[in-house]
């Protein structure tokens, strides 16, 4: 199945450190405003979710979903589907299967955005 994934780069932006004088210090954040102002357009610019249908998630420099929570807002982001939800016989907390026949993560029935979300955190 091809799975979800998350993007990484919205995990990577951070606030300015101190600095050691004051004409630095403010020239330094208002380069780290800028800085952070451009990382923030590009990171809405690339959306935070991706289905992937051939590798993993971290092939292309992104992160498998292990969180059920995070998992159903992909979900709802990558089939632009609001109502969005699991499949009704789904336990919570997803399936708990450890084969590896089976795609881990966060997974939409047969790689279909229209079809139900399908959750399996301990898959190989």
């Amino acid at each position: 199945h091809p799975r979800l994934s998350r993007n990484l780069l919205s995990d990577r932006i951070h606030p300015p450190t101190p600095h050691p004088t004051k004409h630095m210090a403010l020239f330094k954040c208002i380069l780290a405003a800028l800085v952070l102002a451009t990382l923030a357009t590009v990171a809405l610019a690339t959306p935070p979710y991706k289905m992937v249908a051939d590798g993993t998630c971290e092939d292309i420099g992104m992160e498998t979903i292990t969180d059920v929570d995070v998992c159903l807002a992909a979900g709802i982001d990558v089939s632009n589907d609001p109502t969005k939800s699991y499949a009704g016989k789904q336990p919570d907390g997803g399936y708990q299967f450890t084969t590896a026949a089976i795609t881990r993560g966060c997974v939409f029935a047969s790689g279909d955005t229209k079809a139900d979300l399908q959750f399996f955190p301990t898959a190989k």
